[in-house]
């Protein structure tokens, strides 16, 4: 008997995607599925066009948690060996279910793969991401997460875990996303495998731009603030596993923090400090990256400490939004009135850069 994946589909008012979404997991050709929907209290149509697969798929429906707890609730009905959460907005390519479990070998906690950018109406805005090795030593992972607080994963739907690794996680309180803390946690209890081709399309719109799509002071402390939680989190598990481990400590010095802290600064109009940037170039000539990248990482650390507030504000626009990295709209962005409201060029369907769960969505 095959392994069994159940797909935990979390929903709430994203009764415009979600009918996709289903039928991208039941028109999956491999057969030992189990489909999990959880409609989080929604006020649309949402409930009722998922109880129109109710012979399908198991439907759990309560009041509004939030994505954390109402996927922790639906882990408790899985009965897969195999756990992947898959966004209500997001959709399964063909062939996705085999791709992934053929991956889980003896020993592999997580599976990640890329996921291919589209718009409101289902247009390709972007290539497929992240790109990374497709065997990830987890040795190097923790690594990684000791110097900079995480690694390059894709954001929920591009993530399978082993059942275990998800079950391990009792609670989360101090944020509404499920997979900040199970991605980290995984490298430590098994390897990770990266498939590095598309297997689910990630949608950028109106509803998640506006969430991600701006630069916002308060919404950038509050991710700073949730990182240091989920350290915590993670010390805590792995230590209940193996008391020798070490606790990780040095958070503020984690290239996660260190770019929201930069951007943090752009946002309340102030001049970024250098020694955090400093940090932050460190953090990324240590992960080796292409040079082609440290070059740009050193023009963008030195152009946005160095420019007036309005060329900052554009900058930072264009660190973070990868999509959207035209010269025209960076003039745009320093001298137009988007540069006051230190927002994207359009209102409206303009990713954020890469919301990943671990890699620096800002980096």
């Amino acid at each position: 008997m095959p392994p069994q994946i159940t797909v935990i589909i979390n929903s709430y008012n994203y009764g415009r995607y979600i009918r996709q979404a289903i039928e991208s997991v039941i028109g999956q050709g491999y057969p030992n599925k189990q489909i999990v929907v959880v409609d989080d209290g929604s006020t649309d149509e949402s409930r009722s066009i998922i109880h129109q697969y109710k012979d399908v798929v198991q439907i759990i429906a309560h009041r509004n948690m939030g994505q954390a707890r109402s996927c922790l609730i639906a882990a408790r009905y899985a009965t897969g060996d195999i756990i992947q959460f898959l966004d209500s907005d997001d959709y399964l390519l063909p062939g996705a279910l085999s791709q992934i479990v053929q991956k889980f070998e003896p020993g592999v906690s997580k599976v990640q793969f890329q996921l291919c950018p589209i718009d409101s109406k289902g247009e390709v805005v972007g290539d497929p991401w992240p790109i990374e090795n497709n065997r990830i030593d987890s040795k190097t992972i923790i690594s990684r997460i000791r110097r900079n607080g995480c690694y390059p994963s894709p954001p929920t739907s591009g993530n399978a875990y082993r059942a275990d690794v998800v079950r391990s996680i009792d609670s989360i309180d101090y944020e509404t996303s499920i997979d900040g803390i199970i991605y980290l946690y995984a490298p430590f209890v098994g390897d990770v495998r990266h498939i590095n081709h598309p297997l689910a399309s990630y949608r950028y719109h109106d509803a998640n731009y506006s969430q991600h799509g701006k630069l916002d002071a308060r919404r950038l402390r509050d991710e700073i603030r949730i990182h240091h939680e989920r350290i915590k989190h993670l010390n805590t598990l792995v230590q209940a596993l193996d008391r020798s481990f070490v606790p990780i400590t040095n958070t503020r010095h984690h290239s996660v923090v260190l770019i929201k802290s930069v951007m943090t600064a752009v946002c309340d109009g102030h001049r970024p400090s250098l020694s955090s940037l400093l940090r932050y170039c460190q953090s990324t000539f240590a992960d080796r990256a292409p040079p082609g990248k440290l070059v740009q990482l050193v023009v963008w650390s030195l152009a946005i400490y160095l420019s007036p507030r309005g060329l900052r504000i554009a900058l930072a626009r264009y660190k973070a939004c990868p999509l959207d990295r035209s010269i025209k709209e960076l003039l745009k962005g320093a001298f137009g009135p988007a540069a006051a409201s230190l927002r994207y060029g359009r209102e409206a369907e303009r990713p954020e850069g890469l919301p990943v769960a671990g890699s620096n969505p800002l980096g």
